[in-house]
C-alpha cells in the first residue's frame, strides 16, 4: 500500500493536551475527510501532519481512523524566520513515515512553501490565494500576510503541478502561472460526519445564517449595509453569525453596527462544533455568503447538502458551486443594494422545491469515495512521470 502524507490543518479536537487552553484552531475538516476517504476507498495509507502554533508539546493521535501528528511550534515570530524551525520539524517527522508522496494544503501557513524542501514528490493543493486576499485584509508595508504572499508566489513559481478545488481557482492560477499543470478536484463532503439529516424535518426559522471568518474579504460590511437598506423589510428576522471572534477593528466595528441595527436579533455564536453547524444549516431559512473573495466555500457546499438555499456573491468560487448544483441566488459582488434585493426575494419564499435535487447532486459529486478516486488517479500520474518532468 502506498503512503501519502498530508501537511495541513486539522481541528484541535478534545483529548489534545492543549484543548481549551489556547485560541481555536482552523475549523476546516477537508484534509481529515480526504485522508479518511483515501484510507477507506482508494487503498492509500493516508496520514496527516499539522502544525500547532503555541502548542505545549507534540501529540500523536487517531481521528476518524486517520493517524494525525500535531507538531508544536512557536506562536510568534514564525514568518520573520521564514518558518525555518517548523519546516525542519515537518521534514524530520515526515522522513520517519517514509511516504511515497506529500500533499501540501494551502499557502496561508508554511505547508506549501515547506514542500519545496521535501525529498519526496509533492503536490500543492490550493485553498486561497493570498495575492488576492492580502490587499483586502492587510495593506501594511510589512506584515505576516505580506511575507506569506511572497512565499506563495515563490512556491507557485517553483511548483510543477497543483490541485485546485474549483475551476475558478485553477483558471485564475494558470493565467498567472502558465507553467503549472493544474487539475480541478473538489473537496470531499463527508455526509456521515456532517449529518445532513439533522433538523431537516423541523420547520425552518426566520433566520439568516453567516458562517465563516470574521475578516474584511468575507464581506460582512456588505451584509451589514444590505440589512440597513432592507430596514423594516427585515423586521421579525434574525441574523446568526458563526465564526471565531477576534479583536480586530474590522470585526468589532461591524459587530457594534449590527448590534445597533438588529438588537437581540443578532446572535453571535463564535466557533462551534461541526454537528452544531449542521443543525443550524438544516434549520435556518438561508445561508448568506457575501464574500468579496472566496475560492471554494465549504459553508455553501454544507448548506446545499443540508437542503438550505444559499445567497452568494458573484465572481467567486461560491458562484461556481451554486451554478453547478443549484438552490442558490447570486448577487453582484460587493453591491449592498443587490444583496438587499436578493435577501428580500429569498425571505419572501416559503419553500425551495429545488433543494432535494441539489442535495442529490452535491452528495453524488462530492462523495468521499469519488473524490478519493480522483486524487488517487492524479497521484499515480505524478509518481509515474519521469524524474524532473511535469505531467
Amino acid at each position: 500500500m502506498r503512503k501519502v502524507v498530508h501537511w495541513g490543518h486539522v481541528p484541535l479536537l478534545s483529548g489534545h493536551p492543549d484543548d481549551g487552553t489556547r485560541p481555536p484552531t482552523h475549523p476546516g475538516h477537508w484534509v481529515l475527510d480526504l485522508a479518511q476517504a483515501q484510507r477507506e476507498h482508494a487503498g492509500w495509507d493516508a496520514q496527516i501532519i499539522t502544525i500547532l502554533p503555541g502548542g505545549s508539546r507534540d501529540f500523536a493521535t487517531t481521528i476518524q481512523g486517520v493517524p494525525v501528528y500535531y507538531l508544536r511550534c512557536a506562536a510568534q515570530g514564525r514568518a520573520a524566520t521564514l518558518f525555518a524551525a517548523e519546516i525542519r520539524r515537518l521534514l524530520v517527522r515526515t522522513r520517519a513515515l517514509h511516504p511515497d508522496l506529500v500533499v501540501t494544503h494551502g499557502t496561508e501557513e508554511s505547508y506549501s512553501f515547506a514542500g519545496l524542501f521535501a525529498a519526496w514528490p509533492h503536490i500543492p493543493m490550493m485553498q486561497g490565494q493570498l495575492s488576492i486576499l492580502r490587499p483586502l485584509a492587510d495593506r501594511r508595508w510589512f506584515s505576516r500576510m505580506r511575507v506569506m504572499e511572497w512565499l506563495e508566489a515563490l512556491t507557485l513559481r517553483r511548483s510543477r503541478q497543483l490541485i485546485a478545488p474549483s475551476d475558478f481557482v485553477r483558471q485564475r492560477l494558470q493565467t498567472r502561472y502558465p507553467h503549472l499543470v493544474a487539475v480541478t478536484i473538489p473537496l470531499p463532503f463527508n455526509a456521515q460526519a456532517f449529518n445532513t439529516t439533522a433538523g431537516r424535518q423541523g420547520r425552518r426559522s426566520r433566520d439568516l445564517l453567516y458562517v465563516g471568518a470574521l475578516m474584511p474579504w468575507k464581506g460582512l460590511h456588505v451584509l451589514r449595509a444590505a440589512l440597513e437598506q432592507l430596514g423594516r423589510d427585515f423586521a421579525g428576522w434574525s441574523l446568526t453569525i458563526v465564526g471565531a471572534e477576534n479583536p480586530t477593528t474590522y470585526w468589532q466595528s461591524e459587530k457594534k453596527a449590527l448590534s445597533v441595527l438588529l438588537g437581540n436579533r443578532l446572535i453571535c455564536l463564535g466557533q462551534i462544533p461541526r454537528d452544531k453547524v449542521a443543525m443550524l444549516l438544516a434549520s435556518t431559512h438561508a445561508l448568506v455568503a457575501p464574500s468579496l473573495e472566496d475560492m471554494y466555500g465549504n459553508q455553501v457546499v454544507e448548506a446545499l447538502a443540508s437542503g438550505t438555499h444559499a445567497i452568494v456573491a458573484s465572481a467567486t468560487g461560491l458562484e461556481e458551486t451554486v451554478r453547478n448544483y443549484g438552490n442558490g441566488t447570486v448577487f453582484r459582488n460587493g453591491d449592498a443594494g443587490a444583496l438587499a434585493h436578493a435577501i428580500r426575494e429569498v425571505i419572501g419564499r416559503r419553500d425551495f422545491p429545488e433543494s432535494r435535487q441539489t442535495q442529490t447532486r452535491v452528495l453524488s459529486a462530492l462523495a468521499p469515495e469519488r473524490v478519493a478516486a480522483l486524487h488517487s488517479a492524479y497521484y499515480k500520474q505524478v509518481l509515474s512521470a519521469p524524474t524532473g518532468q511535469s505531467l
